[in-house]
């Protein structure tokens, strides 16, 4: 099995940030694109026919039951984010090296103690854990495995949904907002190309903000780091 695979959620007008992705980060891990369109080309699967903002519950919980059993047979971990998300590939190795148990689910935690304003929590109760889908989380492939099939809940938020589903099947979910950062580095009061323990960051929108970071990514591997994708995903 290969160490990481990701999946990053986007839609059809993001190209842009797509293309950046492959230029830097994305280019150290085998990755899949899931959207609201398809481009075979592109390594992108085509998971929802909505483009907006609430559909991403669907196109991630979708994503997961088509492509994750593929994904968790190949892979020891799958790190889902968002096409403005990211990521370090070292750092996120290292980690998965260094600390990560292979029955946990890492990233930014949000709960009621933390975001008491947020109104999610008056609809799913608050005891509710769940981790952000901006600054991306890490699934172990085991526990990904014996979560398949994943419900859609129908709230609207795609890392909410996939929080009740850990819930449910009563998954260890760990909290590190020190490592993985839904907001920029300005947000946190970082250097503009991060402090050096962040494994990723949110709200990545330009180029200008890319290129600030892809400092600290180091060179490209000679191998295009894309899997063949299997003609049972398009649809």
């Amino acid at each position: 099995m290969r160490d990481i695979a990701c999946g990053i959620m986007t839609s059809r007008k993001a190209g842009a940030r797509r293309a950046w992705i492959d230029e830097t980060w994305g280019a150290h891990f085998d990755h899949v694109y899931y959207s609201d369109h398809r481009s075979p080309l592109r390594n992108v699967v085509h998971v929802s026919r909505a483009t907006h903002y609430k559909s991403n519950e669907e196109k991630h919980i979708n994503f997961l039951n088509r492509c994750g059993g593929f994904l968790a047979a190949r892979y020891e971990w799958i790190f889902c984010c968002d096409d403005d998300t990211f990521v370090f590939p070292e750092r996120l190795r290292q980690f998965v090296r260094e600390e990560a148990r292979p029955d946990t689910v890492y990233g930014t935690v949000d709960s009621f103690r933390k975001c008491p304003g947020n109104p999610i929590f008056n609809r799913v109760g608050r005891e509710l854990y769940y981790p952000a889908g901006g600054a991306g989380y890490l699934i172990p492939s085991k526990v990904l495995a014996e979560l398949l099939p994943l419900k859609n809940f129908c709230n609207g938020y795609s890392d909410v949904s996939f929080g009740l589903n850990l819930r449910e099947q009563n998954v260890p979910l760990v909290d590190r907002d020190d490592i993985f950062f839904a907001q920029t580095p300005e947000h946190f009061g970082h250097p503009p190309d991060g402090q050096p323990t962040a494994i990723s960051y949110h709200y990545i929108k330009t180029r200008e903000a890319v290129d600030r970071l892809r400092g600290h990514v180091g060179a490209s591997p000679v191998r295009e780091a894309r899997f063949r994708i299997p003609l049972a995903w398009w649809w």
